[in-house]
């Protein structure tokens, strides 16, 4: 944005063309990567939640598993519960 203000104060220079592109770049770069640790945060966040579901006992065995037990790799669809 930057870039572009001074692209109409200094019309038609390379330079600012290149800059602007270049830091319009890497800023959709920065979004990617923000995304990107957005998703691995929820995952572990869901994966602390799933594993909560086992400290009570009648949640643990309507999911089929074993109440306090915190396996390694919990499922993924704990969440679902039949009854």
């Amino acid at each position: 944005m930057i870039a572009g203000g001074l692209d109409v104060i200094i019309p038609h220079n390379a330079v600012l063309a290149l800059f602007g592109t270049a830091t319009a770049f890497g800023g959709f770069g920065l979004v990617i990567a923000a995304t990107v640790l957005v998703i691995f945060d929820a995952s572990y966040s869901q994966r602390q939640l799933d594993t909560e579901l086992l400290d009570v006992p009648d949640l643990a065995n309507k999911t089929g598993q074993k109440p306090g037990k915190v396996a390694r790799q919990q499922p993924r669809n704990i969440a679902k519960v039949r009854d």
